[in-house]
């Protein structure tokens, strides 16, 4: 049955939309493995920090949660028959976001999730010839909350009829803690990565998957053949769709950061001469550094000043530009 986009409080939806940038291996950190279950047996295991308390009630209903007030989430978003593009995702939940105050401060490219994600699910029969699209994302939430994580968009043929999951996997912390952004990002990035189906879950999984093809007549083999077609032909529009959008998003991305240097009234420029980039007040037209005594800057609106125009030892100006 079709499960319609965020059909959730939206509490639990400010907890688990999510994600990030730049994911690196966590220096320092210790880590502990912890077990999830589907229909009551142990379906699958993974790493968390060893100060997490998981499988417990807790007030945001999160899989783990620490005393430092961070909620690690696993959420379902959609499961369905047929193609939902991320571009699609995002319309749809448009509205949802600006009601619940809800904004997206970081979406890119996550390859290296999408790659981990193929690897854990290629044991299961029943994802055969699964494809996985990742974003990195990152929001701020009301009450001073932030997310980070990682949004899943998984393509499975599922024997003629295929099916879109959307799933994410996130932490919610408070803004106090963004300066352990990076170590929060390798966290969830580590949690994903070190995902595995326990084995007596993989068989039975199995067992019934080719049970399934088994009861399939010569003519449904033949439809789901046809089907499996048209999957390839529209999985090849929703890569393109994808790319696209990832374009338009970084795009996106790079006109939100102008405009928060303007409110900041600071803006990013770069000397050409070393690639150096530089915060400069945004109220001057012309800003000058010195690469050899970077707190030695200048900033002007007249046209004609030469700050190079000076008998002082090893004070050179070099004019930045616009990023």
């Amino acid at each position: 049955m079709t499960r319609h986009f965020f059909n959730r409080p939206a509490g639990n939806l400010m907890l688990v939309f999510a994600l990030l940038y730049g994911w690196a291996q966590p220096a320092l950190a210790a880590y502990k493995r912890i077990e999830m279950r589907d229909a009551g047996m142990v379906s699958s295991t993974s790493l968390v920090p060893s100060d997490y308390t998981c499988n417990e009630p807790n007030k945001f209903k999160a899989l783990c949660f620490s005393k430092r007030g961070i909620y690690l989430s696993v959420t379902a978003y959609y499961f369905g028959q047929g193609f939902v593009s991320a571009e699609q995702f995002f319309d749809q939940i448009d509205d949802s976001l600006k009601e619940n105050n809800i904004t997206i401060l970081e979406l890119y490219a996550a390859p290296e999730m999408s790659r981990a994600i193929a690897q854990r699910d290629s044991v299961m029969l029943s994802l055969s010839g699964q494809r996985v699209h990742a974003l990195w994302m990152k929001t701020r939430l009301p009450d001073d909350m932030l997310t980070t994580g990682v949004l899943v968009f998984s393509y499975v043929p599922n024997n003629g009829a295929p099916v879109t999951r959307i799933m994410g996997y996130s932490l919610a912390y408070p803004a106090s803690l963004d300066k352990q952004h990076d170590q929060l990002k390798a966290d969830i990035g580590r949690f994903i990565s070190s995902w595995t189906y326990e084995q007596p879950y993989v068989q039975a999984s199995n067992s019934s998957h080719m049970q399934f093809l088994a009861r399939l007549s010569a003519r449904e083999r033949a439809f789901r053949e046809s089907q499996d077609q048209i999957y390839r032909n529209n999985m090849s529009i929703l890569d393109s769709s994808f790319e696209s959008y990832l374009r338009r998003s970084e795009a996106s991305s790079a006109g939100h950061k102008r405009s928060i240097g303007a409110i900041n009234e600071t803006r990013v420029m770069v000397d050409q001469s070393t690639g150096q980039r530089y915060d400069v007040d945004g109220n001057f037209r012309r800003n000058f550094v010195n690469p050899n005594n970077i707190d030695q800057q200048m900033q002007t609106d007249n046209p004609l000043v030469n700050p190079n125009i000076n008998t002082n030892i090893g004070e050179n100006y070099n004019e930045l530009v616009e990023e």
